[in-house]
Formats: structure tokens, C-alpha cells, sequence
């Protein structure tokens, strides 16, 4: 897993750039320098020189997370153990839990979770990991009618990240002897990834191109439907420009073209794991941008007529936790990712989603074992000319798991058989034993966010970005009670829910305006296990005296009076005064450069009016409301009147709303 997380986890050229710059002289100087190969001998040797528990707590906890960031889980779970018992801190039982499970000793998980609850712990995750825990206990009894092998291409390195290519080859990711440049990565001590091609059967894999393979990181690649576009993640190891991103390299000939970055991607931000979808007119990829709901986050970019790329969008809450998703894979409607939030049976696990009608995603569901098991699986991708000896095969495929195995990383075919009658379960009759009852919590999960705008100034520029805010107060209200809660230093909190409730979050910050946003939780009968309801709530900092538009606010030709479809926006800024007591505005209205100045005036007048009314009757006191017209004197868009477009005069045509200074 390691390899794969180090592709956008990165500072890549922190380790080669500044290591020669900075005396590595202890262990802790390499972990911080993210060469986990170099510190594990180094925290050993001084964990036997220690002579205090104290110290020895602290080299046996640094030791189990080098040891994790290698892969080596084995020897993780026994210098966590070994934390715990030189009392490092509850960050030891936490990480020593979610270890036992990666490991499937859900038991012994279940227990450690307990414990790092009693002894200060998060209850609510607490309650939700031991949960998670019981249901994998059944999920690990598997589908018998799934056979999963290792494939011959895999070596004492990491091999994963498989994608098809044509009918007979695949493509893959790997950091075995050979690779290009030759040079050792340091957070593993392995060479550094490339892409290899070898037929399905493993015999001879060869490098790829290249022009794909250099002495970066290269991997987890995909390709369009005729094999013409290769999109792959190269992570560079250049001072000043340490992190992952998404290139596309066009066939010519034999061979392919100098790889190009797809659409300008952020500074200091991680982008990979592409895949296509939708005829290829659109990229799914991973990303740790800030303006996602966890760590990693899917995103997808629209293909454009001319070959451009739409600026990345986010994918829905229904997929993206707050944790990671990583690895997307396609098959016609129907997505194939990995998290490790969702609940799965240890570290990442492969769920699948697909396009319903309307162009919504179905909730996503575990495949289930023997596909996931307790370590990461990840990267599933269909093969449809799967072999079928001898049975009727269903679906085939690929995945990729540190599952103990050859290497690293491995590379797994999965075939799915249609079961022979006397291997179909047999209906039983009586029960004598009831199956131990799975228990569904729910939980609800709200991160508090500020929208960072291209220009600070200016309430109405692009939104660029989001932030989580910390030591923010969000006033939790639901039929039981009320109760107030401090974000995090992300901005997050987690509380537990009850089913079939409706549930308020009001959110202040100071010099911020308050928001709030509602949901009500379903009935845990229509729940496969437990469910974590995921809620984003968005502050927007104070700007007096600044114009803000308030969207899709409509007229008719030369009326006044409020439209149906104008009432939501003004229902929004309805909210948003009840939420701040303590802010006045002054609404105005705006007219386009057609018709007469005096008419224009009088009309936005009315407009201006009518609106202050609609609120003021939503119970908002109109002693923090006053109005006014400007007809055409304020144009945001200034063209020749005769000669401004349609958009143009739409621009001009607005409603807007300045907070006033006291």
C-alpha cells in the first residue's frame, strides 16, 4: 500500500531536494524527511540504547508508523503493541486498533477500541470502528462464488494499479529491479515506480514508453476506448514542484507523444488516479484538494469540444468521506473506487457505484470478500474477455491488494462463476441458532468551511478553494435537547444520531456570517449496517458595504412583482438574517440600459420594494431593511446599449444586497 499511498501523499523532493541540505543524525530526522526505509533501522538501534520508558514509547510509536508506511504491517502491529505498553498515548491504542483490524483480529480490534474509549478516546468514532468490526466479522464468510489468484507478473516489489489494454495485455504500475533511472526512493528503499505492459497471462513484462517513464514516479494509469490517449499520474521529484499530477500522452505510431498536463492544477496539491467515463468526454480522479470533504476526494473534468478540460468539479458527498477515495475504475455506467472510511473490512476497500436515471450515483456497496479483505484492495478493473474454462463465468477482472502475497502490492485476478446447483446454499428449514445480530448506528459528520475567493475584497468572485475552520461553535438542535460543540482543528465534529430525527446545525464564528442547514435521518430498517450522514457547512467572512448579487432573482418584462423562482434565493437571504440578528441591509435592484432612465428608475424601484416586502413578511423586522432602486445608473457590464449581448444585459439586470456597517 505504501508505494501507492507515497503517489499522493508526496513531498517527493522533500526527501532528495533537502537531505543533502539536512544532516540526517536520528530517526525522527528521516521520518520527517519521509525516508521511512532509512528510519526504521535507525529507531530500532536507538529504542535498544533507550534506558526510560518514555523514550521508548516514543521510538516504538515512530517505529510502528515507519513500519505502516512501508507496508510491513507485521511488524507495525508489534511496535504498536509495544507503545501501548510503554503508555505513549491514546494515539497508540487508536492506531494499534485500526492495526488488529487491517489484520482481521477483529476481536482483539473491538477490545482496543473499548479501551482507547475508556481512556479518553473519541466515543463517537470509538462507537462506530467497533460497529464496522462486527459487520466484517460476517462480510470475511465471502461469496463462494468468487475465485481470487495472484497473476504470474508479480514480484518481490509492488505490482498494482492494473488497467487493460487492447484484449490480450495489461498495463501496471511497479517498483521492481529495472525501472527507469534506477535511483532508490527513500520513503520505501525500492527504485521508483514506472509503468509496465505484459500480456494477461504476467510472461516477460517490459517498461511501457519512454516517453511515459522517466526517473519520477509514474503510474496508475488508464486509457481511452481505441487505446489512442494514455492518462497516467507522474509525481515529480524537481525542487519547487514536488507533487502529483494527471498527464496525457497521444499514440503516434508505435510509440506516444510528450506527455502534457491536462488542465492548470493548484500548487502543493495532489492529483492521480484517472479514469474515464462517459464515452471518455469525462475524468474521474483523486485529488487532497482543500476544497474536498476528507483527506482525498473524488473529482471528474468535462472533455470540451477542441480537447480542453473543464476545471476539476467535486463528486458528491454520497461518495466522498472524510477520509480517503482514491483509485476510481470504470465499466459503462458503473464506478469502482476505494475507501477507507466507508465501512469495509480494514484498511481500503473496493465499493462500486453506477449512474442511476436522473444523473444521480447510487449509495455505494461493498464488494464484499474474498475481492476486500482486512489489508488495502483497490484498483478494480473489468476484463471482458475474461477466460471461462469450463463454467459459466459471470465477470472477471483485476485488483490489486497488500494482502500477504508475493511482494508489496500484488496484482489479483478475481472470476466470477455461476454456482453449480450442488455448490448453491440449500435452503434450511429450521434455525437452531438466531446469526449474531449486527448492531446499525448512525452517526452525522458536519465539517465547517470558508470559501476562499480569488479576490478577499470582492464577495462576488470565483470561488477558488475551501478551508476548514476550526474552534467554530455549531448549535446542535434536534426534539431531545440542544447542545453546542467546538470544531476540530479541521473544522469537523461528529456526533451520534438517532434514526428517523430531524437534526438543525447553526454554526458562528466570529467575523464570520452564521449559517445553518438541517437533515433528518432515515429509519435504520432501511440500512444494510451502520451510516455516517455527511453535512458541509459553508461560512462566508463579514464584507461591509460590498454589493453581493443574489442569484436567479427574475422578473417579468416591466413587472415587479416576485416570481416563483425568485423566491428561493430570497428565502436563502431570509435564513441568513434570522441566523445574524444583528446585521441591517439595504436591498437594491438594477435594470439593463433598455428603455427610459425615468421608467428604468420607477421600475427597480418596485422591484427593490417588492423583495423587502417578501422578507419582511417571513418575519424579518423591517427596521434592518431598507431598499432602493438605481435603475441603469450602476451597470456592472458597461457596452454600448444597441450593441450589449443578451448575457450582458442579463448581468446588468440584478438584485443585490450590502451589509451595512453599524
Amino acid at each position: 500500500m505504501m508505494k501507492k499511498i507515497a503517489f499522493l501523499v508526496l513531498a517527493i523532493s522533500i526527501s532528495s531536494c533537502f537531505s543533502a541540505k539536512y544532516q540526517i543524525k536520528t530517526g525522527q530526522d528521516a521520518y520527517d524527511l519521509r525516508q521511512y526505509a532509512k528510519a526504521i533501522p535507525m529507531f530500532l538501534e536507538e529504542y535498544e540504547e533507550a534506558n526510560d520508558r518514555e523514550t521508548k514509547a516514543i521510538k516504538s510509536y515512530y517505529l510502528a508508523k515507519s513500519y505502516q508506511r512501508v507496508n510491513d504491517d507485521n511488524n507495525a502491529l508489534k511496535w504498536y503493541e509495544k507503545a501501548v505498553q510503554n503508555e505513549y498515548g491514546l494515539e497508540a491504542y487508536r492506531n494499534l486498533a485500526l492495526t488488529y483490524k487491517k489484520k482481521e483480529l477483529y476481536d482483539r480490534a473491538i477490545k482496543t477500541f473499548e479501551l482507547w474509549q475508556s481512556e479518553g478516546g473519541s466515543f463517537q468514532e470509538a462507537n462506530r470502528e467497533i460497529g464496522i468490526c462486527k459487520q466484517a466479522k460476517q462480510w470475511l464468510k465471502g461469496d463462494k462464488s468468487i475465485v481470487v489468484q495472484q497473476v504470474s507478473v508479480n514480484s518481490t516489489s509492488a505490482e498494482y494499479a492494473p488497467v487493460m489494454y487492447d484484449e490480450d495485455y495489461i498495463v501496471f504500475s511497479s517498483d521492481r529491479i529495472g525501472s527507469t533511472g534506477g535511483d532508490i526512493y527513500e520513503w520505501t528503499g525500492n527504485q521508483y515506480s514506472d509503468l509496465y505492459i505484459s500480456s494477461k497471462t504476467g510472461s516477460d513484462p517490459i517498461l511501457f514508453d519512454d516517453k511515459i517513464n522517466t526517473e519520477h514516479n509514474e503510474g496508475v494509469a488508464c486509457f481511452n476506448q481505441d487505446f489512442t490517449e494514455i492518462f497516467f499520474t507522474r509525481c515529480f521529484d524537481i525542487e519547487g514542484d514536488d507533487h502529483c499530477k494527471i498527464l496525457m500522452s497521444v499514440r503516434e505510431g508505435s510509440g506516444w507523444s510528450v506527455p502534457q498536463e491536462i488542465f492548470d492544477m493548484l500548487p502543493n496539491v495532489n492529483y492521480g488516479h484517472p479514469t474515464l467515463v462517459e464515452q471518455d468526454s469525462v475524468l474521474v480522479f483523486s485529488s487532497n484538494n482543500p476544497s474536498g470533504y476528507g483527506e482525498y476526494d473524488l473529482y471528474y473534468s468535462f472533455r470540451e469540444d477542441g480537447g480542453t478540460w473543464t476545471i476539476p468539479e467535486l463528486m458528491p458527498e454520497s461518495l466522498n468521506t472524510q477520509g480517503n477515495e482514491q483509485f476510481p475504475r470504470s465499466d459503462g455506467d458503473t464506478l469502482y473506487f476505494s475507501s477507507d472510511y466507508l465501512p469495509g473490512l480494514g484498511g481500503l476497500d473496493i465499493f462500486k457505484t453506477y449512474l442511476m436515471e436522473g444523473g444521480q450515483w447510487a449509495q455505494p456497496a461493498n464488494v464484499g470478500a474474498p475481492i476486500n479483505s482486512g489489508a488495502d484492495d483497490f484498483s478494480l478493473v473489468i476484463d471482458k474477455e475474461a477466460p471461462s474454462p469450463g463454467q459459466k463465468l459471470l465477470q472477471g477482472g483485476y485488483f490489486s491488494s497488500s494482502r500477504a502475497g508475493t511482494g508489496d502490492d500484488d496484482i489479483y485476478q478475481f472470476l466470477t462463476y455461476e454456482l453449480e446447483e450442488k455448490d448453491k446454499p440449500k435452503p434450511v428449514e429450521v434455525v437452531e441458532e438466531e446469526p449474531e445480530a449486527v448492531e446499525k448506528l448512525i452517526y452525522i459528520a458536519v465539517r465547517v468551511v470558508e470559501n476562499i475567493l480569488a479576490d478577499p475584497e470582492d464577495p462576488n468572485s470565483e470561488i477558488i478553494g475551501k478551508e476548514g475552520i476550526d474552534a467554530s461553535e455549531i448549535v446542535v438542535t434536534n426534539p431531545a435537547g440542544q447542545e453546542t460543540i467546538t470544531t476540530n482543528a479541521s473544522g469537523r465534529i461528529i456526533i451520534d444520531g438517532d434514526e428517523l430525527t430531524s437534526y438543525n446545525f447553526k454554526v458562528a464564528r466570529e467575523g464570520y456570517l452564521t449559517n445553518s442547514k438541517s437533515l433528518k435521518t432515515e429509519s435504520k430498517e432501511n440500512l444494510d449496517g451502520s451510516k455516517t450522514y455527511n453535512l458541509e457547512i459553508a461560512l462566508d467572512k463579514i464584507i461591509y458595504n460590498k454589493e453581493i448579487v443574489l442569484d436567479d432573482i427574475f422578473y417579468d418584462l416591466n413587472k415587479y412583482f416576485i416570481r416563483e423562482d425568485a423566491k428561493p434565493s430570497l428565502d436563502t437571504l431570509t435564513q441568513l438574517m434570522k441566523d445574524n440578528p444583528d446585521i441591517s441591509i439595504l436591498l437594491g435592484s438594477h435594470t439593463d440600459c433598455r428603455g427610459r432612465p425615468e421608467f428604468n428608475m420607477e421600475l427597480s424601484d418596485r422591484r427593490a420594494r417588492a423583495a423587502i416586502d417578501y422578507i419582511a413578511s417571513n418575519g424579518i423586522s423591517p427596521s434592518r431593511l431598507s431598499f432602493r432602486g438605481f435603475g441603469e445608473s450602476k451597470l456592472a457590464v458597461s457596452c454600448i446599449c444597441q450593441l450589449c449581448s443578451e448575457e450582458q444585459h442579463q448581468e446588468n439586470r440584478r438584485t443585490t444586497f450590502i451589509i451595512l456597517a453599524e
